[in-house]
């Protein structure tokens, strides 16, 4: 065992007492030996830390007032031993092989800082449960196995419409944070968006051709306050202002494409906010919307109607 990296495996915890035993074994139970796993408890206050501190020694737990999860994780990463760096959600499952797959691709590739793999969702069966039953039959990862071309290599300009890569399923060398710094604390969300475009400016990225992770869909998966700033659209922003559209590699993503992913993220930030928070915040992310493509009837539409709802409430206060 000595002879093998040693992989520092990150899980952030915020209430995650529902959910948190199966994660924890299933890193637990991996085959790989040599690894740590590194557990950051982030404010909560149901029985998560009690139940992280039932397996003893073989987790380290670190305790810290909600920070949110880029804190959380970049106080993991400082507290890391590791060569490699592998991250979990505290509601998410790795399936068998999984490290070792992921650190024998990296130990052999020495050009490339992270690999990921695919992930199949979760949900809850009709009595409210997540059934074993409920999931496909999927194969333990292989120790060996090819990556996907089509996901895989310089993607910057391809991760400017869409996020690609799941922390859950990211192993990381821990010199790449030494090159491109840590995650965004200011991002409530999309801090994983975020450094991913970073990274891709210094690394190829590889996904494995593989289902490597379970993540769950449910609601608590949603803050409980939706933000009124939009960190999909942050996140790719200040990508454009670094770097535009062109990757490393030459490789460019089409300018009107990225016009009409933007759009949709601001129509879907502006919806949310329309029927469920803030008429102001829908109003300027409708605009926003428009600006970049002014041909949508609909969004036209939810821009007044967004208006008229907004100054309807300020008529009342």
């Amino acid at each position: 065992m000595s002879d093998l990296p040693l992989v520092s495996v990150i899980m952030p915890a915020f209430n995650r007492a529902d959910y948190i035993t199966e994660a924890l074994e299933s890193v637990l139970g991996q085959d790989y030996p040599h690894k740590e796993l590194v557990v950051i408890d982030d404010g909560s206050t149901d029985n998560t830390i009690e139940i992280v501190k039932s397996f003893g020694n073989r987790v380290r737990l670190m305790q810290q007032r909600n920070s949110g999860p880029a804190a959380a994780r970049n106080r993991g990463i400082g507290a890391a031993a590791g060569k490699y760096v592998a991250f979990i959600d505290s509601d998410d499952v790795w399936l068998p092989g999984k490290l070792t797959a992921q650190v024998g691709y990296l130990e052999a590739n020495p050009d490339v800082s992270v690999v990921h793999a695919e992930l199949v969702p979760w949900s809850r069966g009709a009595d409210g449960v997540f059934q074993r039953s409920s999931l496909p039959e999927i194969e333990p990862v292989k120790a060996t196995i090819a990556v996907d071309p089509s996901s895989s290599g310089w993607i910057y300009h391809r991760l400017l419409l869409a996020p690609m890569v799941n922390m859950s399923s990211m192993v990381v060398r821990r010199s790449l944070f030494e090159e491109i710094g840590l995650f965004d604390v200011s991002l409530l969300r999309g801090e994983d968006y975020e450094f991913t475009l970073r990274a891709s400016r210094v690394t190829r990225i590889e996904m494995l051709d593989c289902v490597a992770v379970v993540y769950r869909r449910h609601s608590e998966q949603s803050i409980k306050h939706f933000p009124s700033i939009n960190y999909e659209l942050k996140a790719v922003g200040l990508a454009l202002e670094r770097w535009g559209l062109c990757g490393p590699d030459g490789a460019c993503a089409d300018a009107d494409q990225v016009d009409r992913r933007l759009a949709e993220s601001s129509f879907n930030f502006a919806y949310y906010h329309f029927w469920n928070g803030n008429p102001w915040v829908a109003f300027r992310s409708f605009l926003n919307s428009l600006r970049r493509v002014p041909t949508r009837p609909k969004a036209w539409a939810y821009l007044f109607l967004s208006a008229s709802k907004a100054l309807l409430r300020s008529g009342r206060n």
